[in-house]
Parts: C-alpha cells; sequence; structure tokens
C-alpha cells in the first residue's frame, strides 16, 4: 500500500511514510507482535477514513482522470 500511496499520491506522503515503518516493525522479531496487535488494526482504520472521508475529485464526460 505505501508504494501506490507514493506513486499514485492517494494518500498524503506522511502516511506512506508511516505505513513503511511499520512494515520494519512487524519486520523486527523482538517487537513484531506489538505492530501486529497494535500498528496494524489502527493502519487499518485510519486508512480506511482517510480513503472514505478524502474530498473526491469529478471527472467529467470524455476528460482522462490521467489529466483531472
Amino acid at each position: 500500500m505505501a508504494v501506490v500511496a507514493f506513486r499514485t499520491k492517494v494518500l498524503p506522503k506522511w502516511w506512506a511514510i508511516l505505513m513503511v515503518l511499520v512494515a520494519i516493525v512487524l519486520l523486527i522479531g523482538p517487537i513484531g507482535w506489538a505492530g501486529l496487535i497494535f500498528g496494524v488494526p489502527i493502519w487499518t482504520l485510519v486508512t480506511a477514513g482517510m480513503m472514505l472521508w478524502s474530498p473526491r475529485r469529478v471527472v467529467g464526460p470524455g476528460a482522462s482522470p490521467a489529466t483531472a
């Protein structure tokens, strides 16, 4: 998801950086469990909220989404 956020700018850049940090914590054995129990649910809720309540861009007929 972080790579998609960096490339498409669907989510803010600071949130993508935070996603990378959570992924790194999950890879570290002794503290990975804490990231799994606390980090992933919080990340999921906040990411869903950001995607649901972000302002949507309206694309008119004939316009491609890449140029809008």
